[in-house]
């Protein structure tokens, strides 16, 4: 029973390069644009607020990947 089902791996963890913000942004801008021509406007509101979250998100993390150590503020 201690043991995990899962072993941890030995190797040193590898970053991965793709970005979901980017794809979750556009599925839910979608998804809201759709259900606003479909049904009243009010229901796809909170899927495009969230999408444009999932969207600002994404390129918050692309800007802070691409400047300098000097460009960023100090936070």
């Amino acid at each position: 029973m201690d043991e995990t089902t899962k072993p941890r791996p030995e190797g040193p963890v590898e970053k991965r390069d793709s970005n979901n913000d980017v794809a979750l942004g556009i599925m839910f801008c979608v998804f809201g644009i759709t259900l606003m021509t479909l049904d009243t406007p009010w229901v796809g509101l909170p899927f495009l607020a969230v999408g444009f979250f999932y969207l600002g998100r994404s390129m918050r993390d692309a800007r802070g990947r691409r400047a300098t150590p000097d460009e960023t503020p100090d936070v």
